[in-house]
């Protein structure tokens, strides 16, 4: 961070709401209510006797809808599962969990179905039904996207599933890849097959480094975006102090440091890329920054997404694919005043901390957070 220049993330985003999927214009995708209770518990059982017939034998097929396939209430009320509808009528359902358990309803629930760390472990992909008179319609594939982008944004990097055998193939397609085939024990003695299998969450954003000497095609463009963009983000800061952030007398907003990013030892200027799109820049500051503090091996000095791309769910997978990529001590800033900043570093932050341990430090017209980042497991 330069001298006197705290920094004021304005771009907050608040919500853990999913980002916008694409669905076919037959159906929609809404986030399911205890409202939806009676008729999930009408198409489950139709769904799994007539799909899952030539799979498994009439009598795995009654023993597991006793004991194991039924609706998990928890997944609604944490908000991560999903309905397809279409005209009022419930054609298919699906969700996620940031829960430790990997398959079953309430009726199969034995233990406490505790929360996981995102650092370390992948989200669940949970409860995937299409009634058989709709399927092979793109429900199923509509309802992943829609899981997949909330658990991005909810700071997860894979996806876990234990999938029945007539679901595997739809799974493989998507991209999962099968490490374990085992069976789910009923009380009748029987032994349900079923495949564990898992894939990595793609950021869904891409992250390019400006800096340095202007390059011919995409990097000097994107200096050229900066340039542009990069008063847009002086002017929202003047909303919490106007006595830093202030036009001058020929109508341009200072201090304009972005020169000094743009050229100097030690400044990464990072742009922020979806679908090829920039949407937002994030500057950090590594040694021979000279205004790193002691013992600090990187700065995250000014952080800014436009405003037409907040609560989209990008400020926080940017946020997390900036500070994932270089593991070591962090620190940032933002001014006492930005209230919208300080509520999303302290959303964001403890998904990439080690341990989850930030602190969180009062100053002078600012508050300071500081952190660690650890080597990403391979």
């Amino acid at each position: 961070m330069l001298p006197g220049l705290p920094e004021g993330y304005v771009g907050a985003d608040l919500s853990d709401v999913t980002e916008a999927t694409s669905s076919p214009p037959s159906f929609t995708i809404r986030v399911a209510t205890r409202d939806d209770v009676p008729a999930l518990r009408e198409l489950i059982p139709a769904s799994v006797r007539a799909l899952s017939a030539g799979f498994y034998s009439p009598e795995e097929i009654e023993s597991a809808l006793l004991h194991v396939f039924g609706v998990d209430t928890q997944l609604i009320d944490d908000g991560t599962y999903f309905v397809a509808e279409r005209a009022g009528e419930i054609l298919g359902c699906g969700g996620w969990s940031r829960r430790r358990t990997l398959y079953g309803g309430d009726q199969a629930k034995t233990h406490a179905d505790t929360l996981l760390d995102p650092n370390v472990a992948p989200a669940r992909i949970r409860a995937f039904y299409v009634h058989p008179g709709h399927a092979r319609q793109g429900i199923g594939r509509a309802l992943l996207a829609a899981c997949t982008n909330a658990a991005r944004v909810a700071g997860f990097r894979r996806l876990e599933l234990v999938a029945t055998l007539p679901g595997e193939p739809l799974y493989r397609a998507l991209g999962f890849e099968a490490h374990e085939s085992f069976g789910i024990s009923l009380p009748e003695g029987i032994a349900l097959a079923s495949v564990r299998m898992s894939r990595p969450i793609e950021p869904g954003i891409t992250v390019q480094h400006v800096g340095g000497s202007a390059e011919p095609g995409t990097v000097a463009v994107l200096r050229e975006w900066l340039r542009n963009v990069y008063p847009l983000y002086l002017h929202d800061l003047t909303e919490f102090d106007a006595s830093i952030y202030a036009l001058d007398r020929t109508g341009r907003f200072q201090p304009d440091h972005l020169p000094y990013w743009l050229g100097e030892a030690g400044c990464h200027p990072l742009v922020g890329l979806h679908e090829g799109r920039p949407f937002g820049f994030a500057f950090v500051g590594e040694p021979p920054f000279p205004f790193l503090r002691k013992g600090v091996d990187h700065e995250l000095s000014e952080f800014f997404v436009l405003r037409g791309d907040r609560r989209s769910g990008l400020s926080r997978v940017f946020a997390r694919e900036v500070l994932r990529a270089r593991p070591g001590s962090w620190e940032l800033q933002v001014l006492e005043r930005n209230a919208p900043a300080a509520a999303f570093w302290r959303a964001v932050l403890p998904s990439v901390a080690a341990g989850r341990e930030v602190l969180e430090t009062a100053e002078k017209k600012a508050l300071r957070f500081a952190f660690s980042v650890a080597t990403a497991e391979p």
